[in-house]
């Protein structure tokens, strides 16, 4: 691979600032003057190419009201498949089975939780108050 071969400073360092700081440029080759290089050119060239000297660009629609979900790209993986999971549905479906899981063991949790407070509430009630003791000063 060209990039491992630490002979095209393209490749090398994080930002342009370290390729000045390594003096890159004066220690090594730029890969796009050997691509671009009269004798190696018809080689990356495409050979169905035909130049027709039209200069316009692709105007895409861009509005929301104009784009278009390709289902029979994006959905192929039912019709490929009838009946199987796509990979990607499969991940989506267990992680909405997981967040079920949770919910319904939180709402146990919080049930228990209610309930235990209610018996403790009715035992409290049973028992009658008895201020005298706490509010009785004894005296010597």
């Amino acid at each position: 691979m060209v990039f491992y071969s630490c002979k095209f400073g393209n490749f090398l360092c994080n930002s342009e600032q370290e390729k000045e700081i390594f003096e890159v440029a004066s220690k090594t080759i730029n890969l796009w003057t050997v691509l671009n290089h009269k004798t190696n050119i018809h080689k990356f060239l495409n050979p169905f190419y035909h130049e027709s000297g039209i200069t316009e660009f692709l105007n895409p629609a861009i509005s929301a009201n104009q784009i278009q979900f390709w289902s029979n790209f994006y959905d192929r993986s039912e019709k490929l498949f009838p009946g199987n999971i796509s990979p990607i549905n499969a991940v989506e479906k267990r992680i909405l089975e997981m967040m079920e899981e949770i919910e319904k063991r939180d709402i146990k949790l919080l049930e228990e939780e209610i309930q235990l407070k209610k018996q403790l509430l009715e035992k409290l009630k049973s028992q009658p108050l008895d201020d005298t003791k706490e509010n009785s000063v004894t005296t010597t």
